[in-house]
């Protein structure tokens, strides 16, 4: 079932999330969507990403802070991820070398 966006939809949409309702609520509220696709209009429409509520789990200060593992790393490559297939490339160059 594919429900349209109309104008009145949209703005019902803008309001709720303006005031910090959940994507889960707002599908309710509207009815014949799902939670992914109000995500997905909320996205689309480039609405900001945080509600203007602060909830007491995250206060705005707690947010803010950057761990300083995260703070002090100054390669590209800052996930593990990619730490990792740096260094497998590495030595696969190195060993085709050895062998030249």
């Amino acid at each position: 079932m594919r429900t349209e966006w109309t104008d009145e939809r949209v703005a019902a949409l803008k309001l709720w999330w303006s005031e910090g309702s959940t994507g889960e609520a707002i599908a309710a509220r509207l009815g014949g969507v799902s939670r992914s696709a109000v995500l997905g209009k909320i996205f689309r429409l480039r609405l900001a990403a945080t509600a203007a509520v602060e909830t007491e789990a995250a206060p705005a200060a707690a947010r803010d802070v950057v761990p300083e593992a995260v703070a002090d790393v100054s390669s590209p490559h800052r996930c593990r991820r990619h730490r990792r297939r740096r260094s497998r490339r590495r030595a696969a160059r190195a060993a085709r070398v050895s062998l030249n």
